[in-house]
C-alpha cells in the first residue's frame, strides 16, 4: 500500500513537471498526457518483461502479480526510444523524449522511496551505521539480528538531484536538449553499476559482476558508441 501510494506521487510529481515544461514551451496537453500514459503502462509490462530475461523469472508470470520485475526493461524500452529519437524516427513524438526521460526518473525516484517504507530493502548489511534499516520478510536476512544499508532511501536522494538537474538544463540549455537521454543513461549506469556493490539481494555471476553491473556497462557503452555515431553524422551533415 505504501509503494503504491508513493509511487502515484512519482506518477503525478511526474505529469506535474512535464506538464509544466509542455506549457512554457507551448506543447498540446492531451499529446504529452496520452503519450506518458501509454509509456506508464508500457514501462510496466516492460518491467516485467525484464524480470523473466535478465532474472530468469516464469513467462507464466507476465500477466500475474507474482514474479519478478525490474527497472532494466523500461530503461531499455528507453534506449530504444532514444535510437529513434537520435537518428529523427517516428518523429510525431520526438520531442516528447527528453520530457519523458526527465518523466521516468522522478518516477524512479519515488518507486525507490516506495520501496524503502514498504520494507523491500535490499541493502547490504552494515555494522555501527548512521541509519539503517531492519530487513523485511522478502529478504534472506529476515529474523537475523542485523541490520541493512538503506541503500533505496540514498537512491531516492540522487535521483531526485539528478531529476532537478534534468529539468534545469531542459529549461535552461534549450538548445542541448537532445544531450539529455546521454546524460540520463549515462548517469544512471553508473548509478546501477555502483549501487550494486551496496546490494545483498543476488550474488555475483561473471568476474564477480552481478547481472545489474553488466546490464549497466553495456548501456554505459552503447550510450558513448551512439553519441560518437550521432554526433559524427551531424557533423557530416555539416560539411554537406
Amino acid at each position: 500500500m505504501v509503494y503504491k501510494l508513493l509511487l502515484s506521487c512519482g506518477i503525478a510529481i511526474g505529469y506535474f513537471v512535464s506538464f509544466f515544461i509542455a506549457t512554457k514551451e507551448k506543447i498540446n496537453l492531451t499529446k504529452i498526457s496520452l503519450w506518458l500514459f501509454a509509456f506508464t503502462i508500457l514501462s510496466a509490462f516492460c518491467a516485467k518483461v525484464g524480470g523473466i530475461i535478465f532474472f530468469n523469472d516464469s513467462w507464466e508470470n507476465l500477466f500475474s502479480r507474482k514474479g519478478e520485475t525490474t527497472i532494466f526493461g523500461p530503461i531499455f524500452l528507453l534506449l530504444f526510444l532514444y535510437v529513434l529519437y537520435a537518428y529523427k524516427r517516428f518523429k510525431i513524438i520526438s520531442n516528447l523524449i527528453p520530457i519523458t526521460i526527465i518523466y521516468f526518473s522522478i518516477l524512479q525516484a519515488f518507486g525507490k522511496l516506495g520501496c524503502h517504507f514498504a520494507g523491500w530493502c535490499y541493502g547490504v548489511p552494515v555494522k555501527n551505521f548512521w541509519f539503517c534499516v531492519s530487513p523485511s520478510p522478502f529478504s534472506q536476512y529476515y529474523n537475523l539480528p542485523i541490520k541493512l544499508f538503506p541503500l533505496q532511501l540514498l537512491e531516492f536522494v540522487l535521483l531526485l538531484l539528478f531529476s532537478a538537474f534534468l529539468v534545469y538544463f531542459y529549461i535552461k540549455f534549450d538548445k542541448r536538449r537532445n544531450e539529455i537521454p546521454n546524460y540520463f543513461f549515462l548517469y544512471y549506469s553508473t548509478h546501477r553499476f555502483l549501487s550494486e556493490y551496496l546490494r545483498g539481494d543476488y550474488p555475483p555471476i561473471f568476474f564477480s559482476l552481478k547481472i545489474g553491473q553488466i546490464l549497466a556497462i553495456f548501456i554505459f557503452i552503447f550510450t558513448i558508441l551512439l553519441s560518437i555515431i550521432e554526433n559524427y553524422l551531424s557533423y557530416r551533415k555539416i560539411r554537406i
